[in-house]
């Protein structure tokens, strides 16, 4: 069981060990699947794009084409969830 109060996590172990949770409270059924906290992308490359295969990371378009693709995919990331400086 993991109990997230106001953001935090508040209890990591086996629910019969945990405090009265209330009824009020979401429930999450997790079972079969693996519960992380959040990921940080550390590493972005906001010029690339159409990557299929490792030959695709030359970058084959004219370095002003990819000066206007860059921005519209940071806007993406953001919009995606990704924030800097992991706030």
């Amino acid at each position: 069981m993991v109990l997230v109060e106001a953001g935090k996590l508040a209890y990591v172990g086996p629910t019969a060990d945990a405090s009265h949770v209330p009824e009020s409270v979401e429930r999450i059924d997790a079972r079969g699947g693996t519960i992380m906290p959040g990921l940080v992308e550390a590493h972005f490359h906001a010029t690339y794009f159409n990557i299929a295969a490792l030959e695709d990371l030359d970058i084959k378009y004219p370095i002003e084409y990819v000066s206007l693709v860059a921005p519209i995919n940071s806007k993406l990331a953001i919009e995606c969830g990704y924030a800097e400086n992991g706030s």
